[in-house]
């Protein structure tokens, strides 16, 4: 008999805390086979061939995503997360960027949980300056603010309303990993 696969699927906006959710649920879940894909993997893959991993900003995203979109359809990126799912062996898989509406209706389909991360502004601004993930990270707040209006933000607080699990990141890193716990172990009763 094949096992139940679980797929955990994360959104929310840009400093909430998603790339932290998801190594928390994998240390928490070391004791089964995690598999972690960002849907923004393939752009990100595609933009490298241009630039530099450390030159790709969220700007060089928001332009890039919807002319992919235009000519490959709304859920060009839960197409190619759907189609690597398939290839891979996991008990659990972590997806990371959960953006539009193509993207929970594969989640929906393939019967996954989608959990919420959610931050003010503010926070997420200092989080992202810190973090220096991208190469536009470290902007003023106005330029996030404008950032955070991009088309590849705009669904996000809808889908996020949707959501089976909603988490508010405002606190210690602690705390955090209590509620995400908390999550787990609604979802992994057993």
């Amino acid at each position: 008999m094949e096992r139940k696969k679980i797929i955990l699927a994360i959104t929310g906006k840009p400093g909430a805390g998603k790339g932290t959710a998801v190594e928390i649920i994998k240390k928490e879940l070391k004791n089964k086979k995690v598999e972690t894909i960002r849907f923004s993997d393939s752009l990100t893959e595609a933009l490298g061939i241009f630039l530099p991993s450390e030159k790709i900003g969220r700007a060089d995203y928001q332009w890039f995503a919807p002319s992919m979109r235009e000519r490959f359809g709304g859920d060009f990126l839960a197409k190619a997360v759907e189609k690597k799912l398939k290839s891979l062996d996991y008990e659990v898989a972590v997806l990371d960027g959960v953006r539009v509406a193509g993207d929970e209706e594969m989640i929906r389909r393939n019967e996954g949980f989608l959990i919420f991360v959610d931050a003010p502004l503010e926070v997420r601004w200092s989080r992202s300056n810190q973090r220096k993930e991208k190469s536009d990270d470290l902007v003023s707040l106005e330029k996030f603010r404008e950032l955070d209006k991009g088309q590849t933000e705009l669904e996000i607080e809808a889908i996020g309303a949707r959501a089976d699990f909603k988490i508010t990141n405002l606190g210690s890193l602690e705390d955090f990993k209590a509620e995400i716990a908390k999550v787990l172990k609604m979802i992994f009763k057993d």
